[in-house]
């Protein structure tokens, strides 16, 4: 590559990264308040999310149902249910505006948008559907909070 194009080059990438580089900061030059924590509460850990981080990994809730029939089952979407490393499944429960709590359940039977579950969160109850990813990461330690 000829001298010139290099140097074109090399500057357009320290441009970018500085760009990049420049929205990581805070202007009001105080610390940034955490956007997620874990908080202990009877024994009971829930995660606890700012407006912002809500807003930015686009939590969306959905409604718990009962459904009729001989077996007492409760149905949640789909898109509700999550697994841990060792195959347990679980959903997350809204507790209070912003604050969730990691529910383990049993899986009765599945269809294409429904998990039925034998155990679980109680018709009523708002489950997550997108962003519990997210939630898990926060609890776990595998994500840091943003």
């Amino acid at each position: 590559m000829p001298a010139e194009r290099r140097a074109a080059a090399t500057t357009v990438a320290v441009a970018a990264i500085g760009a990049a580089l420049a929205g990581c900061g805070s202007s009001s030059g105080g610390a940034t308040p955490l956007s997620a924590k874990l908080v202990t509460v009877g024994g009971q850990q829930r995660v606890v999310l700012s407006r912002e981080s809500a807003a930015r990994i686009g939590i969306r809730t959905a409604t718990v149902r009962a459904r009729s029939g001989r077996r007492r089952l409760v149905a949640i979407p789909y898109s509700a249910l999550l697994y841990t490393a060792d195959g347990r499944t679980f959903t997350y429960v809204r507790a209070a505006p912003l604050i969730f709590v990691h529910e383990p359940v049993h899986v009765a039977d599945l269809t294409s948008s429904e998990a039925l579950l034998s155990s679980g969160p109680a018709p009523g109850a708002a489950v997550v559907t997108a962003g519990g990813e997210e939630l898990h990461g926060t609890e776990t330690g595998i994500q840091e909070p943003e």
